[in-house]
């Protein structure tokens, strides 16, 4: 953890900060020391002079002071929010480098904005506060060392009885937020369930249970709240005992004529400056203890080059072609994959001419998504696993086998803008004005071309306006994971069948339900189980298998009959875009 604050507090501007930090501790403590002096000139009687010039410099320090202070504090939060974006910004690094921007992304930046806060600020903080104690301490020990040491052992109790109530804190408050998030759950299971409640008339029933979350929840608190008085009532009798100390022990040391009442004074004010750090110190430790575990996990992604194990980081590689087309095949070999050091692909050998259609099928968990996502380079390549035509993949840069590809899964992604701009890419080259015209046309998208907002859009019609910017992309390699997932049964029917008859597209597609129609139009099926090819065959060899009886359905959603399984599909009316024939 030291290691990883250090690396990131590089941004820090170190030597503004070490120069203004003795003059914010100075600003802290000037009411003490004028206090001091305020007396120390009462004493010796000085003259009316002296004691302008003493309030005109007091009044003159304090400003000074005050705004060096200020500046110190945004130095400090200037240079921790620098850190902070730098730690950011090097995550999402990571995460596009190994192919990992995922839903639960949001959740690293999440930790990220925890480091921020709780490593970078606490530890800070933390540094600051035992300064701070050390220096008072000091002052303090100039003046009579044996006061110093009972107030030093006064405000060492006050640590360990802090570190006990805050830990015995940090378990109500674990136990308040289970209790919370039960209540919720119960509510939000209430509300979804409530009919069925009404029907089988459980009301009672969940009285009771909502009236057992809510005592638990009221005696958690109870506990948390007291726990928090309590350490306010410990720390108060300390500070109580601190008075007494040095109001007895200094008057015992004035009249032995080692202190001076202004001493005693400072004293008094300065002791103030051991408990308000130990008071600080302890939570701004927890605050650091509490990241520890968020702390090694982002380090490991950061330190983690590549997160499939077995695959070539090719992103800084170098090619003299920067454009790649497929001419002729994809061919994959693959011997084994893994992700975290877990097996998901085996024994995979594929090949896909140019204008093939491939329909690949297999249970969830079988391994399609990660093989589609491999394809896409969303992990890297090893080397010798796939090519394009005769090309390696793992010896290009990832954008130069990108280009080859596009894709449309279940969690496809938009950008604020129209639905001309998102399906256009928002690059306005002339001759994109056909492709795009084109796209509009195949999925039914032109009555709402025009329109600005994509939000405002429906699940199905998003989904459609992903899969045109797929097709107006031109790509050679069409790729869909359930890309018609929120599209209506009929559009599923159409685009589906449209794109299956673009000659020059290399489609490859995941599915659990087609139609059966275009279940004919597919040039190869493809059986995945347990992360292997188990079957391979054309529509035609594998329409008995166990796996194909359950996967059609006609346009309207109706299971279709033996009788509708015709391997005829010249009856189909042709549906070519010249696109993909240049």
């Amino acid at each position: 953890m030291l290691h990883f604050f250090r690396r990131y507090l590089s941004a820090f501007k170190f030597w503004k900060y070490v120069i203004t930090l003795p003059l914010y501790y100075l600003n802290s403590m000037l009411p003490a020391f004028i206090l001091y002096c305020g007396i120390w000139i009462a004493e010796h009687a000085l003259d009316f002079y002296k004691v302008i010039f003493f309030m005109v410099l007091a009044a003159f320090l304090y400003l000074i002071l005050g705004k060096i202070a200020v500046y110190h504090q945004s130095i400090l939060y200037y240079s921790i929010h620098q850190a902070g974006k730098n730690l950011k910004i090097d995550l999402i690094k990571t995460m596009m480098k190994n192919r990992e921007i995922q839903v639960d992304s949001s959740i690293l930046l999440n930790d990220a904005e925890k480091i921020e806060e709780n490593l970078f600020l606490g530890g800070i903080e933390l540094i600051e506060q035992i300064l701070f104690y050390l220096l008072a301490f000091g002052i303090i020990s100039y003046l009579n060392i044996w006061i110093a040491l009972f107030l030093s052992l006064l405000s060492f109790f006050i640590a360990v009885i802090n570190i006990k109530s805050r830990k015995k804190g940090m378990f109500y408050q674990m136990q308040n937020s289970e209790q919370l998030k039960e209540q919720l759950t119960l509510l939000e299971q209430t509300e979804h369930g409530y009919e069925t409640i009404l029907m089988y008339q459980q009301q009672e029933n969940m009285q009771k249970e909502f009236h057992n979350c809510a005592q638990k929840l009221y005696i958690t608190q109870s506990q948390l709240k007291w726990n928090q008085e309590n350490i306010s009532i410990i720390t108060a009798v300390f500070f109580m005992c601190s008075f007494l100390v040095y109001m007895f022990g200094g008057n015992f040391f004035m009249t032995i004529g080692v202190l001076t009442y202004s001493q005693i004074m400072l004293i008094a004010q300065m002791s103030n400056y051991l408990f308000k750090p130990i008071q600080k110190i302890m939570p701004a430790w927890f605050q650091v203890q509490s990241v520890q575990k968020i702390t090694e996990k982002l380090q490991h992604i950061l330190e983690n080059t590549d997160s499939a194990d077995s695959c070539l980081n090719a992103e800084t590689l170098q090619t003299s072609d920067p454009k790649l087309q497929m001419k002729q095949q994809l061919l994959l070999k693959l011997d084994s994959f893994s992700l975290h050091q877990k097996e998901i692909l085996k024994s995979l050998s594929l090949s896909i001419k140019k204008g093939e259609k491939v329909l690949l099928l297999g249970s969830n968990g079988c391994g399609k998504s990660t093989l589609l996502k491999y394809l896409l380079g969303y992990y890297g390549y090893q080397k010798d696993s796939l090519f394009i035509d005769n090309t390696d993949c793992s010896s290009l840069p990832w954008n130069i086998t990108a280009s080859v590809f596009s894709s449309v899964d279940q969690n496809f992604f938009l950008l604020p803008g129209s639905v001309k701009e998102n399906i256009g890419c928002f690059q306005n080259r002339s001759n994109q004005t056909q492709a795009i015209q084109e796209a509009l046309s195949l999925c039914d998208l032109k009555e709402i071309e025009d329109r600005e907002d994509i939000s405002s859009l429906s699940g199905g019609q998003k989904q459609r306006v992903a899969i045109a910017r797929a097709i107006a992309s031109r790509r050679s390699i069409m790729v869909l994971d359930e890309a018609f997932s929120a599209v209506d049964a009929k559009h599923h029917f159409d685009i589906e069948q449209k794109l299956l008859q673009i000659p020059d597209l290399t489609l490859i597609e995941v599915v659990h339900q087609i139609a059966i129609e275009n279940y004919w139009l597919f040039d190869k099926v493809i059986f995945m189980n347990q992360g292997s090819i188990v079957r391979f065959g054309t529509p035609q060899q594998l329409i008995k298998e166990p796996f194909i009886q359950n996967l059609w359905e006609n346009p309207r959603g109706e299971k279709a009959n033996e009788t509708e399984k015709s391997s005829d599909k010249n009856h189909l009316a042709s549906y070519h875009q010249s696109a993909y024939s240049n």
